[in-house]
């Protein structure tokens, strides 16, 4: 890719053809480095540090290094909101029975699970014993989940846990 650099200053990006003249076209690959100076075209290297996942790509500066720029890329932390939108966007928010099972069992709560549908009143214990036994799939904001996380004593930190856990499983 090439830019086009007056007085140290990022002007555009020079994508596809440069016009010689009316009717003749070459691309900046094709040109001569001495050609290339005369339109104040440069070859982009791009300078791109490791970001942390709380961070992502900010602006950008150009330092022009003879024939070519450098284009670094600069870092810049995310906003709590980014953070929390891309939390929320990766916790499950469905997973398999057996998946949740097994994720229960690996959190020693799988009896517990069993113990708190057995103890609830009618007609949530019927609705929830044929959820528990019938359903293929338990959604993270579905009515079993709501009735079991607070006999549970699951905040909804756990819950997510227990869903991302089950998500690999």
């Amino acid at each position: 890719m090439y830019v086009v650099m007056v007085d140290g200053a990022f002007v555009r990006n020079a994508g596809g053809n440069i016009a010689w003249s009316h009717n003749h076209f070459q691309t900046a690959e094709s040109l001569s480095a001495k050609e290339r100076a005369l339109f104040n075209l440069y070859l982009v290297v791009d300078a791109q540090p490791e970001l942390l996942p709380t961070q992502k790509w900010g602006e950008h500066t150009y330092k022009i290094n003879g024939n070519s720029v450098t284009r670094t890329w600069n870092p810049v932390d995310k906003t709590a909101d980014e953070l929390a939108a891309e939390y929320a966007a990766s916790i499950p928010q469905e997973v398999t029975m057996r998946q949740a099972r097994l994720a229960l069992l690996g959190a020693g709560m799988l009896a517990s699970v069993e113990a708190a549908i057995n103890g609830m009143v009618e007609p949530n214990r019927t609705a929830a014993l044929i959820e528990w036994e019938y359903s293929n799939a338990v959604l993270r904001k579905g009515p079993m989940v709501q009735m079991l996380a607070p006999t549970l004593g699951l905040s909804a930190a756990q819950i997510d846990g227990l869903f991302a856990v089950a998500a690999t499983l």
